[in-house]
């Protein structure tokens, strides 16, 4: 919306809709926008789309936003000049529409932070459920097994205490897993003989269901072993919440939060926290 307005005013402004006003060239300015169209044309072009790789013009599209507001005001007066409407009620309209337009812009805002928190939010509040424990010298670390949903393990900062490790089981994901951060073995600078360029899983980043001790996961999935999922077979439920399953549930509803409109068309399944017994 920012570039056809500013083009609109460019226009103007150069006289080649046959009125000249007064006022600086806004080429710059779409200038410096191009960086924004242009980046998000060629991210929509992949296949593998995800909304982190807009962060490089997260500003550029501020920056946009604050175009437009400031500049529908004058749009609106340029518009209405040929019609020989009053400057006072045209710019009263402008301002009008420049409140409508930021309402709107902070309802959708608040509608996607809320569906992020509600209908996401399940994996970082699990990790935050973790109890904080006293690790001995015989038990130095305890493992969190994570399955296909490991992708939305958040970072281990999160987690409660530093003895805690992210471990992979294998679940039927078959693609290259991230390292855990070693500073011994070289840091940043290392070559892990684990990673490769091919996306090519290796065995040596999975351990084996034995050694885990909680398990966190999407609970229809039934990631995992068969007696994870049987309260009797050695595992209990620490924690079970709500989250949106996005490939069976509206778009409209699954990215904006409408009150009760979101909880009755989503489909729902259970995050689930385990912890072994046994």
């Amino acid at each position: 919306m920012a570039f056809p307005l500013l083009l609109f005013l460019h226009w103007f402004t150069s006289g080649r809709l046959g009125i000249r006003t007064e006022g600086p060239s806004k080429a710059p300015l779409l200038l410096a926008l191009c960086p924004a169209f242009v980046w998000t044309i060629a991210i929509s072009a992949l296949p593998h789309k995800e909304e982190r790789f807009l962060y490089v013009v997260y500003p550029l599209i501020c920056l946009c936003a604050a175009l437009v507001l400031a500049a529908v005001p004058k749009a609106i007066l340029l518009l209405f000049r040929p019609l020989l409407v009053p400057p006072k009620t045209a710019v009263r309209l402008g301002v009008v529409i420049t409140w409508g337009l930021l309402i709107v812009g902070l309802t959708l805002s608040a509608m996607r932070t809320t569906a992020q928190l509600r209908f996401y939010g399940a994996p970082m509040n699990l990790y935050r459920a973790l109890p904080a424990e006293a690790f001995s010298a015989s038990r130095p670390t305890t493992n969190i097994c994570v399955g296909n949903e490991w992708h939305r393990f958040p970072s281990s900062f999160f987690l409660p205490s530093p003895g805690y490790r992210i471990r992979f089981i294998k679940s039927g994901f078959g693609g290259l897993l991230p390292k855990e951060f070693s500073a011994e073995a070289g840091g940043t600078a290392a070559s892990p003989a684990e990673l490769n360029s091919r996306n090519q899983p290796d065995d040596r980043l999975y351990i084996s269901d034995a050694e885990c001790d909680y398990f966190v996961g999407l609970g229809e999935h039934r990631e995992g072993p068969v007696e994870w999922w049987a309260e009797a077979g050695g595992w209990q439920t620490v924690l079970s919440l709500p989250f949106v399953e996005q490939s069976q549930s509206p778009s409209l509803f699954r990215a904006l939060y409408v009150p009760y409109l979101s909880h009755r068309h989503n489909t729902w399944y259970e995050y689930v926290l385990k912890k072994r017994i046994q």
